[in-house]
């Protein structure tokens, strides 16, 4: 089973090749979407976007599936600091009905892949600038690393807001791939995008964005006094 996966993994990406510049890599046939908002397994509504991020990650590489609640209350709980003061966003208004606090992190993630069982988990640490300059060449080269290379979805935290990024709440997102067909430069190439956020899922992808805009949801959830954009993969 798992030759025939890399076999079929391997025939889409030979048949999405556009040229020696150009090339369309998609794993998202092969990661199931999952929302953070299925009320089966998060019945209070509560920020799990990491535990879904894990919970795609899992079943795409282990052919495992973990519910958001037993993510919560059984593997991220060991991961050093994870408690209910993570959560910034917890209240009680509607439609959310947060009052756990327990939002989840890329250490958590990290931590969490490990104790399911994907051992050559590892962060991916890529400078935000080079030379004084947003690092979009950095960016592409790691999700190329994962997707195309490794054939490994990648998480990363960034602004929720795809169309018009700003400083709001995180989100963790689950990378499936990339388009630089008609991109000159690194910060056109397209990001495709798995999103725990929605409740339903496009056959394709939940969302694609250019390099340059997903750098700027990348800031905005990420550290001021961290130099680099932490990506998980595999």
């Amino acid at each position: 089973m798992k030759q025939l996966k890399k076999l079929a993994l391997a025939l889409v990406i030979a048949s999405v090749s556009l040229g020696a510049s150009a090339e369309r890599v998609s794993l998202s046939p092969y990661v199931q979407h999952y929302s953070e908002w299925n009320t089966s397994e998060n019945p209070r509504l509560e920020y799990w976007c990491a535990h879904a991020a894990l919970k795609m990650f899992v079943k795409y590489k282990m052919g495992q599936t973990y519910s958001l609640n037993y993510i919560r209350w059984n593997v991220f709980p060991g991961s050093s600091g994870y408690n209910s003061n993570r959560c910034p966003y917890a209240s009680n208004s509607s439609p959310r009905l947060s009052t756990d606090g327990f939002c989840g992190n890329i250490n958590d993630i990290l931590y969490g892949a490990k104790q399911l069982g994907i051992s050559s988990v590892f962060m991916k640490n890529v400078p935000q600038v080079v030379s004084g300059k947003p690092n979009y060449q950095g960016v592409l080269d790691a999700i190329k690393m994962g997707t195309k290379d490794r054939k490994s979805p990648l998480i990363v935290f960034g602004d929720f807001e795809v169309l018009n990024p700003s400083p709001s709440y995180g989100h963790a997102w689950v990378i499936v791939g990339y388009n630089t067909d008609g991109a000159t430069n690194p910060k056109d190439a397209y990001v495709f995008l798995r999103n725990s956020g929605r409740t339903s899922t496009d056959p394709e992808m939940d969302d694609w964005v250019k390099v340059e805009r997903f750098y700027t949801m990348m800031q905005h959830s990420h550290s001021a006094t961290n130099p680099n954009f932490n990506f998980v993969m595999y």
